[in-house]
């Protein structure tokens, strides 16, 4: 009985670790079960490594709960002729600790990494937004922090994994940039990912907010905009018919499949590719590459 339970809960706590720790949990959703599975078994022998030396450590301190613990173990549990009392209550002790830390180790990892991922812009703006917004609790610069600590791991699996496609959406993300969607139909659009990225999801459908869209012509592949929507989104506030929307209600989804390509999109070096093309390229007058949609 005591191998089993100190295997199962090993395993149900490496798990639990993996999940929560964007380190691993990027990387082990793609992974087969035996994958997973060898994953979430070498984070629980650590965690009960680390578990067993800090027991070790609080021994004296734990020993009139190992006592109190033995004596219910021999009145309850089915004990075989080998087994101890005493040694099942230490590593029942033991597993508790495993179970108890494995999420929140996660998390702390994760808070560091945020940390050492951080530049000098990141907390001068984080600073600065704090005291312009006199915010005082503690927990909005923890949160402002962590925010931070998927950003390296993310990028970290999706070149581990090759995800190409990801890949661009995460750069698209990261650097608050538009990205260029051309469908199998020839329809084009201009717009930012909205939701994060995470090779996680199976990225059937993708969900942005268009600022420009038009057509690629089916012979010379050039792409002439049609539409321009940013110029709508500017003119929402001061326009009292249009005043009940906002840039949400034009969210558009198409399906991943319908994808042939997708690029980074940058309104100067568009403009300096299509110089000798048509005049339709000289109508884009839009500061697309701002942080502000």
């Amino acid at each position: 009985m005591l191998q089993a339970l100190i295997a199962f809960v090993t395993v149900l706590s490496g798990y639990l670790f993996i999940t929560k720790w964007h380190e691993s949990r990027y990387i082990i959703r793609r992974q087969d079960s035996q994958g997973v599975y060898f994953y979430a078994a070498a984070a629980g022998i650590t965690l009960l490594v680390v578990s067993v030396f800090l027991v070790s450590l609080m021994e004296d301190h734990l020993l009139w709960a190992t006592k109190t613990l033995s004596f219910w173990v021999k009145a309850h549990l089915p004990l075989s002729e080998n087994e101890s009392s005493i040694a099942v209550s230490y590593w029942i002790i033991v597993l508790g600790m495993v179970f108890t830390i494995c999420i929140p180790a996660s998390y702390i990892l994760n808070f560091l990494q945020g940390i050492m991922t951080m530049q000098e812009q990141d907390w001068v703006l984080l600073v600065g937004n704090g005291i312009k917004g006199r915010r005082l609790n503690p927990a909005y610069y923890l949160k402002e922090i962590y925010g931070y600590s998927s950003s390296r791991p993310l990028y970290r699996a999706i070149t581990h994994m090759n995800a190409d496609f990801e890949l661009i959406l995460f750069r698209g993300m990261d650097q608050a940039k538009p990205i260029c969607f051309t469908l199998k139909n020839g329809k084009v659009y201009v717009g930012r990912l909205m939701g994060s990225v995470d090779p996680v999801d199976s990225r059937d459908m993708l969900r942005i907010l268009p600022l420009m869209s038009g057509f690629r012509d089916p012979v010379t592949h050039k792409v002439t905009f049609t539409t321009f929507y940013k110029k709508l989104y500017d003119r929402i506030p001061i326009t009292q018919s249009i005043q009940h929307l906002d840039e949400a209600n034009f969210e558009l989804v198409f399906g991943f499949l319908d994808v042939q390509s997708a690029h980074l999109f940058n309104t100067k070096v568009y403009d300096e590719f299509q110089k000798d093309g048509p005049v339709e390229s000289n109508q884009i007058n839009l500061d697309l590459d701002s942080d502000k949609p």
